[in-house]
Parts: C-alpha cells; sequence; structure tokens
C-alpha cells in the first residue's frame, strides 16, 4: 500500500456554510436535506450542514431526506412538516431546467436558487500534478516503509467554495464570507466541541477536534436532525452494489 494515493474533497465544509446561509434565511425554521447515498462521508456532509443551520438558528430542524429510497418522494414529506428551504443535489442534472439543485427555497408553487457547493477539480488536478513534478508525493514512508497518502483538501487549498445568489441578504452574504475565512484560516473547525447526538449522547468532547478519520466513518446525527440511515433494504436495487461496499451502517 506504500504507493497507493487516494483523494477527496472536504465537501462538509461547503455544506456548514451552505446550512449557515439556510438557517438563517428560513422563517419558519424547518429545513429539508435531500441525501442520495448513504456512504462513508455522507452523515459528515449532513451533520456538518446541521451544525451550521444551528449556529444561526438553533430553534430550527433539518428534516432528513433520501433520494433513493424505493418508491419515495421527499418532497411530500417536506410539504406535511411546511418545510420552506431545501438542500439537494449539488449540481443541475444535464436537460434538466428546474430549480432543485444545491440549497433553494420555497415560494407557492415556486422555487429560487440560493446557494450551491463548487467542487474545483481543476485546482485539484493541478495541485496533484505539481506535487508529482516536484517529487513530493514520494514522502510516504513511516518506519516500517509501509504507507499511502491521502489527499483530502478544503476550502483552504481552495477546491472547495460556495457560490450564492446575488438576491440574497447583504448580512447573509457577509456571513458566508466570514465562515468562508474563519474555515481556510484554520481559526474555526467545524467538528470541535461539544456535540451531541439525536439520543442526546455527547459526541465529541469541548476541547477536542475531530480527526479525518473519524469525520469520514460517521454513523451518528446531531440533535437537531429528524431522520436516521436507512437499512439497505429500503433502498432502490440500483444502489445495492454501492451500499454494500461503502455503506454506512446504522447506528
Amino acid at each position: 500500500f506504500r504507493h497507493l494515493r487516494t483523494y477527496y474533497l472536504r465537501i462538509y465544509e461547503a455544506k456548514f456554510i451552505i446550512g449557515a446561509v439556510a438557517g438563517s434565511l428560513t422563517k419558519k425554521d424547518r429545513i429539508g436535506y435531500i441525501a442520495d447515498y448513504p456512504i462513508f462521508g455522507m452523515p459528515a456532509s449532513i451533520n456538518a450542514f446541521a451544525l451550521g443551520v444551528k449556529l444561526v438558528n438553533p430553534h430550527a430542524k433539518v428534516y432528513l431526506d433520501w433520494s433513493t429510497l424505493k418508491n419515495h418522494d421527499p418532497s411530500k414529506r417536506f410539504e406535511r412538516h411546511d418545510v420552506d428551504i431545501i438542500s439537494n443535489r449539488d449540481i443541475t442534472a444535464p436537460v434538466q431546467e428546474n430549480r432543485e439543485f444545491g440549497l433553494y427555497g420555497l415560494s407557492g408553487d415556486s422555487k429560487f436558487n440560493i446557494a450551491m457547493p463548487v467542487w474545483n477539480w481543476g485546482i485539484m488536478y493541478e495541485s496533484l500534478i505539481r506535487s508529482v513534478l516536484k517529487g513530493s508525493w514520494k514522502n510516504d514512508e513511516n518506519n516500517n516503509g509501509v504507507h499511502g497518502l491521502n489527499y483530502y483538501w478544503g476550502m483552504s487549498s481552495d477546491t472547495i467554495d460556495v457560490i450564492f445568489s446575488n438576491k440574497i441578504p447583504y448580512g447573509t452574504k457577509r456571513l458566508i464570507e466570514i465562515l468562508k475565512n474563519q474555515i481556510k484560516s484554520g481559526v474555526f473547525n467545524i467538528f470541535s466541541g461539544k456535540l451531541y447526538d439525536q439520543n442526546n449522547v455527547l459526541r465529541n468532547d469541548e476541547n477536542y477536534t475531530m480527526t479525518p478519520e473519524e469525520i469520514i466513518n460517521m454513523d451518528w446525527f446531531s440533535d437537531n436532525i429528524c431522520g436516521s440511515i436507512p437499512d439497505i433494504s429500503q433502498l432502490a436495487e440500483g444502489s445495492h452494489e454501492l451500499i454494500s461496499q461503502l455503506g454506512v451502517k446504522r447506528d
């Protein structure tokens, strides 16, 4: 495994900021979140979003639903709970002209986009190539000679960002920039301090910051989330192979 290289982006950092935007703009304190596959890393993004909501609005609840459930329409559940803002897939689907991507609001029968995360894969690939040219990618050996490199970059490397509508309030725009700068500089870490799950169990101590491994392997949800990790039997058959390999167990 010494020559193995893996890479991914800390999308949860952008989700935290978008959650803060949702918490600041909701008028009903009920926010929807549509996830796709319950795989490693997904709970971190969901929790980061919920923690962003809680940062600015401790009264708001996040209603979690899954787009891959059998014969299920998340919008019907959101309608029952009077949700007014929803976080959906990160990008618009090709040849589908709708606004159900990123963070969007509901106003009667219409939808309006608010913000969305951006994956700057080009910057990441350029950085990887530069590390190869410089030879820094070889700095992988430990004492027993077996080690690999995991590239897990976030906003500090400009591989992750957030874009937002020019129609959102000026104060909300300032909030976005403040949070982005705090995260990029390393002054603020999303998964630090006291964190409680849905059963009011303390998952993180006050003076502790979770490691990347702990973040990736999360199998619990924040106490302001209404929802759970579905069993594989509840999911559409087309997702079973992926879930059997990378799926997060239910807590």
